[in-house]
C-alpha cells in the first residue's frame, strides 16, 4: 500500500484571544421593595435604573387628582391620607 498524501503548512505566532463564554444569572447584593402609599397611576419617573438614591428621595410622581377627589368629597381636613402623601390639603368650606 502506497503512503498516504499528507499537506504541510508554515505555522506562524500569533496572539490567541482569551474569551469565554459563560450562561448565568446576575444578583444584586441589596434590594428592596418600593410601595405607593396610594393608589393610582404614575405620571412621572424621575430616576433610572441603577441611580443612587437617598432615603426620602421622590422616586416617582402618582397622579393625585382621585386622592384630591376623596378628601373633596368626604370633607377632611388635616386628615393622615391628605397630609400624609403631601399630594393634598383641604380646608372644609
Amino acid at each position: 500500500m502506497p503512503p498516504m498524501p499528507v499537506d504541510i503548512v508554515l505555522l506562524e505566532a500569533k496572539p490567541v484571544e482569551q474569551t469565554t463564554e459563560f450562561v448565568g444569572t446576575i444578583k444584586s447584593r441589596r434590594q428592596t421593595s418600593v410601595q405607593p402609599q396610594v393608589e393610582g397611576y404614575i405620571t412621572r419617573i424621575d430616576v433610572k435604573s441603577g441611580d443612587r438614591v437617598g432615603t426620602g428621595a421622590a422616586l416617582m410622581e402618582i397622579d393625585s387628582r382621585s386622592q384630591q377627589a376623596a378628601c373633596s368629597l368626604l370633607g377632611w381636613r388635616g386628615s393622615a391620607l391628605c397630609d400624609q402623601t403631601g399630594l393634598v390639603s383641604f380646608r372644609r368650606d
